[in-house]
């Protein structure tokens, strides 16, 4: 059995029992059964004690009528975080009040010498009364 087996195996899980939560942790229980001894499929160990610790939650999935899914909400969150990531460590100061970045604090301050809004003030329109 190799890796990618493993996980399809898994995957399997999902795919190959929509109707009944029964078949499906018996899908599982076969599946941790089937990961094989050895250091290199640790990260399926560590899956199936995940599984385990939450299996009333996970498997509750198959007691939903519409079968919601939070995985749209979980991708949103990586790209967010890999986003934020690139963005280094001006990104992370702003997020963490630590002021504007060199480049703001530069570019606010020639603004006010020029007597011209600043790009974050333009995006930011004051109402007026």
């Amino acid at each position: 059995m190799t890796a990618y087996d493993l996980k399809e195996d898994f995957f399997g899980i999902y795919d190959d029992h929509p109707s009944s939560r029964e078949e499906a942790e018996a899908a599982f229980d076969a599946w941790i059964r089937e990961i094989p001894d050895g250091r290199e499929f640790d990260p399926f160990r560590a899956l199936a004690r995940t599984v385990q610790n939450h299996r009333e939650f996970i498997f509750n999935y198959w007691e939903c009528p519409s079968r919601i899914s939070n995985g749209y909400t979980e991708c949103a969150n990586r790209l967010i975080n890999e986003t934020d990531m690139r963005g280094g460590a001006a990104t992370r100061s702003r997020r963490f009040g630590q002021g504007p970045s060199t480049a703001d604090r530069t570019s606010t301050a020639s603004s006010r010498a020029t007597g011209s809004r600043s790009a974050l003030a333009s995006m930011h329109p004051v109402r007026s009364s």
